[in-house]
């Protein structure tokens, strides 16, 4: 339509929806003016909408699948010219894409060529939409189009038929819990299933549904009582036709016999299924239960079934006990009714002829029950008639026996172990009793070290790595016997200095908190060290002091350099090899000698001086001034603290004039002098 030459037909507000499929890219699915001129009035230019979460039209359209297209014009801003035109929200120029000039185009395109695809659906409006609008019409065209998966309900579970689940054709691709990718897979077991496909838009959508087919029950246990029989019940009923094995076609069959039993059952459908396929026998119980042969024991034996006893769940015995043995107290018959699990009843009897009193067993057995420790075991029992025990047998637990009445024993596993001690006395009777015990792993430990050099303090650290008891007693050898006493010590972190580098075997003994002892000794290397010494001349007040150096390094280290800490109030030090030093105050100062190696060691030596002596001194002279030529006695007159002169140098203006004190001096010329 040519709008210039019929005015009224301007639009202004125009929204379309399209359902479309292109078959190759770049599809013309909007072609509007064709030649005509197409006025948008009220200054309203051409927007295309791509709200979120839309697959809208792209510049190169993915082909196959469908797209929602939303194309509309809206109010604009006439005095915009490079916005007056946007197709997906890209403004055109008056000369992209489009022809015309102004506020007319006739010829706007979106999309090349001609249309090869499909339109499903046109929605045009001539007002604007809201988003809320938006988005009803693209749920309205998706869910008409291309609405989620629905795998339906859950069916009923009557049929034995395999079943067809099936997502439907409208979809593009397909994944299946089972794996497949097909539209519809076939399912022979219970179970559920799930499917997640995409649709013609591109949207993905998941389904599931659980299946169950009808259960042929199986007896849970496939034994008879011997004379007895067993029901195999399918609880399927009426509902299903049944063919056995044995050729009954009721849904139960009552067992007599040994041998193997099935069943096929059929629906109404004519879909079957079979039962597995099961060995029916009689319970052998009642052949294995014995209490043994007739037997002479003694009063206080225990009479106990010595087979069948693993299969019993409950006795019944001609005494009135419902135990699993009995004490014998007089001579007769005993017989025992067992049942088994199954509910089978067997029973047994024997004669038991008393010939005398059976000893009372009692076991020793002294804590802590520890790995690979000896565990001393003793026998306490004892005899009522005066019968002496002649005869013993000890059993472990762990295929160790002993023949005697007391010992020791080493456990080479941890764990729980049953200890057996059967006596025999020379009346010719005899008893057994048994006890259970825990044997502890030894503690699971470990050391670490920090340093290694000779001469210094190295620092042990114990790590339990137990699971078990907690460590309660650390024990340390060092393996340096010359440090004497210092070669042992206790507790979980200790310090040991070795005054010469080498290799030891240091070892750690603990004990647990249940009594068990566990060792470890590991070798260690310690690296030698220099040896750090040195003298020093004096230690006077105010008098420099020489400290001289008198360390050594042997073979094959060598010393590298030297730290002295004076320990003065200001904190000094020197890095010289025989530094000298002077102290101001009275005080004792340990001076200490740092000696590094070329092995990374450090060695140190400290020596405490002791500066508490010092001169104070002062001359005496007879007068300020002196007569030429007369002879004066020069006197000594200093202050000694802690210490005495012993030798004395005179001079005059430098110039030595004796060694006495009192000294005699004469000068032949007038003049200042000095003298000191």
């Amino acid at each position: 339509t040519d709008v210039l030459n019929t005015p009224n037909l301007n639009q202004s507000d125009v929204e379309i929806y399209a359902l479309l499929k292109g078959n190759y890219v770049n599809n013309e699915f909007f072609h509007i003016g064709n030649g005509y001129h197409f006025n948008f009035v009220n200054s309203r230019p051409i927007l295309y909408l791509e709200n979120n979460n839309y697959r809208y039209f792209q510049g190169l359209q993915p082909t196959g699948i469908y797209q929602i297209h939303n194309l509309s014009w809206l109010n604009g801003s006439a005095d915009a010219s490079s916005t007056f035109l946007s197709v997906n929200q890209q403004p055109l120029g008056y000369s992209t894409s489009v022809s015309g000039s102004g506020y007319i185009t006739n010829n706007l395109k979106i999309g090349s060529g001609t249309l090869n695809g499909e339109i499903a659906e046109l929605i045009v409006y001539n007002t604007q939409q809201t988003n809320e609008n938006r988005d009803r019409i693209h749920n309205y065209l998706r869910t008409k189009y291309a609405p989620p998966v629905n795998l339906g309900p859950n069916p009923p579970t009557y049929s034995l038929c395999s079943k067809t689940l099936s997502a439907g054709t409208r979809f593009t691709s397909f994944y299946w819990s089972t794996g497949e990718v097909t539209e519809s897979i076939t399912v022979t077991e219970s179970g559920t299933y799930w499917v997640q496909v995409t649709d013609i838009f591109g949207f993905a959508s998941y389904d599931s549904i659980t299946i169950q087919f009808p259960i042929i029950n199986q007896p849970a246990q496939t034994l008879y009582c011997p004379g007895d029989s067993l029901i195999w019940q399918t609880n399927l009923g009426s509902d299903y036709t049944h063919l056995w094995n044995t050729s009954a076609t009721t849904d139960s069959i009552v067992i007599k016999n040994p041998g193997y039993y099935f069943v096929k059952v059929t629906d109404s459908l004519g879909c079957y299924r079979h039962s597995d396929t099961l060995f029916f026998h009689a319970d052998p119980f009642s052949s294995n239960v014995s209490l043994g042969p007739d037997a002479n024991l003694c009063k206080g034996n225990i009479l106990s079934l010595v087979s069948g006893a693993d299969e019993a769940v409950s006795y019944q015995w001609n005494t009135g006990d419902t135990t699993s043995d009995i004490a014998l107290d007089t001579s007769g018959l005993y017989t025992v009714l067992v049942t088994n699990i199954n509910g089978c009843i067997a029973s047994d009897s024997v004669q038991i002829t008393i010939v005398g009193i059976a000893p009372f067993v009692q076991i020793g057995l002294t804590s802590p029950f520890c790995l690979q420790e000896n565990l001393p075991f003793i026998d306490q029992s004892y005899t009522t008639d005066g019968s002496n025990i002649n005869g013993w047998l000890w059993d472990m637990g762990d295929t160790t026996t002993y023949a005697v009445s007391s010992g020791t024993h080493i456990f080479q596993h941890a764990g729980q172990y049953t200890v057996t001690l059967t006596v025999q006395t020379d009346a010719g009777c005899s008893n057994t009793t048994e006890t259970s015990l825990v044997v502890s792993p030894k503690p699971n430990i470990n050391f670490t070290t920090q340093n290694s050099c000779a001469k210094n303090s190295i620092q042990f650290h114990g790590v339990d790595l137990s699971l078990s008891y907690p460590i309660v007693d650390w024990q340390w050898n060092f393996g340096d016997p010359g440090s004497g006493v210092d070669n042992t010590a206790m507790g979980e972190d200790v310090a040991h200095s070795f005054n010469v580098g080498g290799n030891y075997l240091v070892t750690l003994s603990v004990e647990d908190s249940y009594g068990c002892h566990g060792y470890k000794t590991n070798n260690i290397t310690i690296k030698p060290s220099g040896t750090a010494q040195f003298t020093y001349n004096k230690a006077c007040l105010n008098d420099p002091i020489l400290f001289t150096n008198t360390s050594f390094a042997g073979f094959p280290i060598n010393i590298t350099g030297y730290k002295w800490h004076f320990n003065n109030p200001a904190n000094d030090s020197s890095a010289i090899v025989n530094p000298t030093f002077t102290y101001t105050q009275l005080g004792d100062y340990p001076v200490q000698l740092a000696v590094y190696t070329d092995n990374g060691c450090v060695s140190t030596y400290t020596d405490t001086i002791h500066i508490n002596k010092y001169v104070d001194a002062a001359i005496t002279v007879p007068n300020d001034t002196l007569c030429r030529g007369a002879q004066y006695l020069l006197l000594d007159n200093s202050n000694y603290i802690n210490t005495s002169a012993n030798a004395w140098q005179w001079s005059v203006n430098g110039q030595n004039i004796g060694t006495e004190n009192p000294q005699t001096a004469a000068f032949s010329s007038s003049g200042w002098r000095t003298i000191r």
